[in-house]
């Protein structure tokens, strides 16, 4: 029997896939920079049951939308909240 895939991994290949869609020859997105800047900083800001909580959601989006938004300057307010839905998802 195989054990069960890490749900973390899981959410990390479906933000790949969420900007790898987005990706074109004018948005010159480093697709696995900004998957591994949410994921390490997803790590580092979540705690158990987080996704219950406003102050967890609320830290957690800050921080999705400061990678997004303000870093690599994807201004898509989808791409921003299908994020959010993947990390709440499998974090």
């Amino acid at each position: 029997q195989l054990p069960p895939e890490d749900t973390t991994e899981q959410g990390k290949a479906a933000l790949t896939e969420l900007f790898n869609e987005i990706q074109n020859e004018r948005t010159p997105v480093i697709v696995k920079r900004i998957v591994d800047d949410i994921d390490n900083v997803v790590r580092l800001v979540r705690f158990p049951g987080w996704q219950k909580t406003d102050k967890g959601v609320k830290d957690i989006q800050a921080e999705i939308l400061k990678i997004i938004w303000i870093q690599y300057k994807i201004k898509d307010r989808e791409i921003i909240d299908k994020a959010y839905i993947y990390v709440a998802q499998y974090y």
